[in-house]
Order: structure tokens, then C-alpha cells, then sequence
């Protein structure tokens, strides 16, 4: 079978992991899985990227004339809007005039390709809920229940002002996104967030989680984290991976701060210490001491930080699927998270992590303390990976894939025009 994935980078970002993840594992069980993106960083050969810097370029020019449109709009929900309606006939060319079978998009906004551009593709198309654009207007994660009813004008929030540019690109959506494409949702929550919504609530929508290599990224007790970045050996490590967190309200790092701010300096003796990984944080403090690593590309320095410290902080206020929460699980690592969007998908509460109430610092620390506390008596290690390995590992999950592209060919057969 020949899959093509479309997504907008290889790399940056969860929904670029978790596509080349797939392709990878996809081609492992004999298939011929290539990817199409337009931020290569990756030097995979099976990953297709911009090939000259006029091609780059024009990208670049393509996401800033739509920028202009989104300043239209005056609204207070800062996630990233796109409106996607700049044609992209090169790549829709591409991808028609390919030997694929199947047509997996994945996050595909940045003027990647147009909604114009999805209504002419001539293969059966899969698409992957990496976030909530699909559903909702021009932005990428609803702060209210217009998803749910529909864009209106009696509807539209108090918070927003100027040309209604979601209900301009919703409206686009209704018409021009085909009823015959096959929705997979990672988590339940976005699946229930789907099913519910007036966009997609008639598609066929279908339940697949995120895949995790449980071989690559697996616990490694050899690293010592403390003795590399010269920290006491009696002291105790909180992981927080930031990925532009501080200009993301929905990745919740002020709730992080707080919760932070309820805990001692130490527990049973000894100091606690916030290790960040990822992006600069820049104006944000916490009281207890901290360090930034910087960006980890590789998967063995992922592994070894994850295996090396005590627990994983996930604050998101609303999230999908995380990577790094099946990473850390993988790690045998066990993760604090709110109970929100897919976070229950992966942690058990008090099994494998705590599942703190929605946007509440104060349980948030009680979990931090719960977890750093009993480090070893409560099996979290192995609840970890044993959870992880149940029910994301990365064969597991490809063959879940697999049979939703057969059935889907089994059925499209002789519909689609080459």
C-alpha cells in the first residue's frame, strides 16, 4: 500500500512527531509511506520538503498575506487563526498526480494547502484532528461553543470585534471540505468534540491514537541528569517541555507557576529543582531553583532526560494528545496533568501520575507532592510503561491505521479518478 502524508513540517511541533512517527512505522511494516511538508529539518529520505529557496520564499509570502486578513479581526483568544484560502494548484498537482492510495493529511494550515485545494484532491483523503481547526472557524482551539451550535452572528463572542473572519472561513469549510473524507481523532475528547460538532458531526469519524516507539524510547537508568548539569544527588527533578508555552495561555505554564509556588523547598529532605526543556521562557519565575536545557532533536537525549527525572509536569488547560505525556509514560516517568481533553486517555490517577481538577494550582501541587514523595513505593515506573506499551505502542497502532486504509480502499474502489 502507498500512503501520502501532508504535513506542515517534520519535526516542530506535535502534529509534525506524530506524522513522521507513523510514516516511519507505516514503511516498517512494509509499506511505502512518504511525507510532504514544507519545513524539512529532518534529513529522512521518505520526507519530501521545499527544494529551492524561491520555494521557500514564496511560503513564507503566502502565511504573511493571510496574516493580514486574520488582523481583520479583533479577538481575545490568542491561538493561532488560519484562514487557509490561498490557493496551492503545485502541491494539489503533487499530490493528485501521485502513485499514493491514500491521501493522510495531517496539520496542514500556514497556507499549506487551501480549503479550495482539499475539494480537488482526486484520492481517498484521511485526516488526523492534531487540533480543533478542522472544527471550528480560522482558529486552531475554540475558547467557546460556536463549534458546537455553528458560526452566527447572534453568536459571536463579546471578546470579538471587526470582520468575523471565523464565520467567514466556517461557512468556506461547510461548503467546500468533502463529506466523503475519513476523520481520525487521537483522544476521545477531540473524537466527542468532533461527533458533536456542526462541521463534522455527519463524517465518519474514527478513534485512533497518537503512536509512541516504546523500543526507542524506553527507560534508561545509565544517564545521571543530576551530575551532568552539576545538581545536588539528593535532590528531586520536575520536567516541564515549554514549546513557546509562555505566548500559549492554553498550555497553562502560569498554572504551573502557582502550583509551584504552594510547594516546599523540599520533601523528605531533599531540594526540589525544574528542569525546562524547549523554548525560553523570558519574564517567567518560579521559587524554586530551574534550569533551561534548550531543544532536544534527538530522540536519545528525549529519552535520557525523561528516564532522569522524577516526574513530568503536562499544566495544559486544554490539550489533545500530547506527545510528551506518552513519552514520559514510555520513559516509565509518571506525569501531573489537569484532568482535561485527552490527558485521561494516557494518565491514571494515582496509578501512573495524578489527574489534578481542571485549572486548580493548589490540587496541581498536591499531586507534585504525591508523585515526589513516593517515588518508588507506588510502582509508578512500571504502571508507566505498562500503560503506555498496552495501549499506544507503535505496532499496535500502525496495524489500527493499516485497517482503516484498507477498509477505506475496499470501499473507495473505482469512486476516485486518477
Amino acid at each position: 500500500m502507498k500512503i501520502l502524508h501532508v504535513n506542515y513540517n517534520d519535526s516542530l511541533g506535535g502534529a509534525g512527531i506524530a506524522a513522521r512517527r507513523l510514516c516511519e512505522e507505516l514503511n516498517s511494516h512494509g509499506h511505502n509511506s512518504v511525507m510532504i511538508v514544507h519545513d524539512k529539518t529532518t534529513t529522512s529520505n521518505y520526507i519530501i520538503g521545499p527544494k529551492t529557496n524561491i520555494s521557500r520564499l514564496v511560503l513564507k509570502i503566502r502565511c504573511r498575506l493571510t496574516w493580514f486578513i486574520t488582523k481583520l479581526q479583533s479577538t481575545k483568544n490568542p491561538i493561532l487563526h488560519s484562514p487557509s484560502i490561498i490557493p496551492n494548484p503545485w502541491l494539489v498537482n503533487i499530490i493528485n498526480n501521485s502513485d499514493a492510495d491514500i491521501v493522510h493529511l495531517h496539520w496542514v494550515q500556514n497556507e499549506m494547502l487551501s480549503l479550495f485545494d482539499i475539494a480537488r484532491i482526486k484520492k481517498p483523503v484521511v485526516w488526523t484532528l492534531h487540533d480543533m481547526w478542522l472544527l471550528c472557524g480560522a482558529e486552531h482551539l475554540s475558547s467557546d461553543n460556536r463549534f458546537l451550535q455553528g458560526y452566527y452572528k447572534s453568536n459571536r463572542p463579546v471578546h470579538e470585534s471587526g470582520l468575523d473572519v471565523n464565520r467567514i472561513i466556517w461557512s468556506l469549510k461547510r461548503r467546500y471540505i468533502p463529506k466523503n473524507i475519513f476523520i481520525i481523532a487521537p483522544s476521545r475528547w477531540m473524537f466527542t468534540s468532533a461527533k458533536g460538532s456542526r462541521m463534522l458531526g455527519k463524517h465518519r469519524i474514527f478513534h485512533i491514537p497518537n503512536l509512541i516507539n516504546t523500543d526507542q524510547l524506553s527507560p534508561n537508568q545509565y544517564i545521571s541528569l543530576r551530575s551532568q548539569y552539576s545538581l545536588p544527588k539528593d535532590s528531586l527533578l520536575i520536567c516541564f517541555g515549554s514549546a513557546n508555552s509562555g505566548h500559549m495561555p492554553h498550555k497553562g505554564i502560569d498554572l504551573l507557576r502557582s502550583a509551584i509556588n504552594f510547594l516546599p523547598e523540599s520533601i523528605n529532605g531533599m531540594k526540589l529543582y525544574l528542569i525546562i526543556f524547549g523554548s525560553e521562557l523570558p519574564g517567567i519565575q518560579f521559587n524554586i531553583p530551574h534550569i533551561n536545557i534548550g531543544k532536544l532533536q534527538r530522540v536519545s537525549d528525549i529519552q535520557s532526560l525523561l528516564s532522569g527525572v522524577d516526574v513530568v509536569a503536562i499544566p495544559s488547560r486544554q490539550d489533545n494528545l500530547p506527545n510528551l505525556c506518552l513519552e514520559a509514560l514510555s520513559c516509565g516517568t509518571p506525569v501531573v496533568a489537569f484532568n482535561i481533553g485527552g490527558i485521561p486517555d494516557m494518565v491514571n490517577h494515582r496509578i501512573n501520575g495524578y489527574l489534578a481538577k481542571e485549572e486548580d494550582p493548589l490540587d496541581y501541587s498536591v499531586g507534585l507532592r504525591y508523585i515526589l514523595a513516593n517515588p518508588e513505593s507506588l510502582d509508578f515506573e512500571k504502571n508507566a510503561r505498562a500503560s503506555v506499551i498496552e495501549r499506544f505502542d507503535q505496532s499496535t497502532i500502525c496495524k489500527k491505521h493499516i485497517s482503516l486504509y484498507n477498509s477505506i480502499l475496499k470501499e473507495s474502489s473505482g469512486t476516485y479518478k486518477s
